[in-house]
């Protein structure tokens, strides 16, 4: 009576670990692509700073994503307030300006990243027993 649920495999944990670079990835080349939209509709110096700090940004992402990819927890955990302090960020914005922008995709990329440090353990410690 007292069965015990089936082990995870490796898989799953490395497909959890895909989702969240993959994730990582998408927001960086967003971030890029949107530095470039507004540098192409700049018309004062100030715009000009806020597309650099986009473009900032989106290579944060795309390193945090590649660092990722290679198991690092401190990478993620970086990338997991990085995104955080968007979706707060964004909440904030959604309640001034009543629109919510990209408040969504912000928290699809935050759940997308929750089950990858539990799976970059899991891996970690598999590798450690063999």
């Amino acid at each position: 009576m007292n069965q015990r649920p089936p082990a995870k495999s490796a898989a799953d944990a490395i497909g959890k670990i895909r989702i969240a670079y993959r994730a990582l990835y998408a927001m960086g080349i967003l971030c890029l692509f949107m530095s470039g939209v507004i540098l192409t509709l700049a018309g004062r110096p100030g715009i000009v700073f806020v597309a650099a700090l986009s473009a900032l940004f989106g290579m944060l992402y795309l390193f945090l994503g590649f660092r990722v990819k290679r198991r690092s927890t401190a990478a993620l955990i970086v990338a997991f307030i990085l995104t955080a302090l968007n979706v707060l960020a964004g909440i904030v914005n959604a309640v001034q300006t009543g629109v919510p922008g990209f408040l969504m995709l912000h928290v699809g990329i935050l759940c997308a990243l929750s089950p990858a440090q539990a799976a970059i353990k899991e891996l970690k410690s598999a590798e450690q027993m063999s």
